[in-house]
């Protein structure tokens, strides 16, 4: 995680780099963490699937189902 955040810092405009952040920031139960990084990676490529899903998991996991289900509809409408 630190090293995956020291790269965020040199390459700030990388979706991928901060959707890895999320995943590792939500296996560590780092859930506020984890959903910074996945919206970082949404706001810089509107149409990343993945990041998508994987902040909707991330929402059931918080028990947001709301919030779950709406990034689910974004993905598969």
């Amino acid at each position: 995680s630190a090293l995956l955040k020291k790269q965020v810092k040199v390459v700030k405009r990388s979706p991928l780099l901060y959707f890895y952040l999320g995943r590792v920031e939500q296996q560590r139960g780092l859930l506020r963490e984890a959903e910074h990084a996945y919206e970082a990676a949404i706001s810089m490529r509107e149409n990343f699937d993945q990041a998508h899903l994987a902040l909707a998991e991330l929402y059931e996991e918080m028990n947001q189902e709301q919030a779950a289900l709406e990034r689910y509809q974004r993905v598969y409408e």
